[in-house]
């Protein structure tokens, strides 16, 4: 009977908590879900719609961290393209991926998340690291390392 109340309270114990880790940011689902996209997108090649989903980094100072890439712009479109086979090659050498670690840091240009993606063939793994800002609500890759 006591194992019984122990269990219980522990239980009570634990589910609030686990609870409160997920309400403290709705973003974690959305960070999950855009890095299946990308993959999608990448395996697909897909370069137009990734481009969407994707930080510009550039020399343009105005545009730098605050929009997507214009798939318009040859130069814009093969950084897409560059980023996207680098995703694909990940996937195609790998038999399977797990998430790893999420970390959000607050930017004054929003939140930033960096999960680690562990890429495991056979007995040989690979933990790389994704980066994702919030801007303006929508989850955005910033940087594949």
């Amino acid at each position: 009977m006591k194992k019984s109340i122990m269990l219980f309270m522990m239980l009570l114990i634990m589910i609030p908590s686990s609870n409160l880790v997920a309400q403290q940011d709705p973003d974690v689902e959305k960070v999950k879900s855009a890095l299946e996209n990308l993959f999608m997108l990448s395996k697909s090649k897909n370069f137009i719609e990734a481009a969407k989903v994707m930080l510009y980094t550039g020399d343009d100072s105005k545009r730098n961290l605050k929009d997507t890439y214009n798939p318009d712009v040859k130069s814009e479109l093969d950084q897409v393209k560059r980023i996207c086979n680098k995703i694909r090659a990940f996937l195609d050498l790998s038999d399977k991926y797990e998430l790893g670690e999420l970390k959000r840091t607050n930017n004054p240009g929003g939140a930033l998340y960096n999960l680690d993606v562990i890429f495991k063939s056979g007995s040989q793994s690979l933990k790389t690291q994704f980066s994702f800002l919030n801007l303006n609500g929508k989850i955005l890759l910033t940087d594949v390392k």
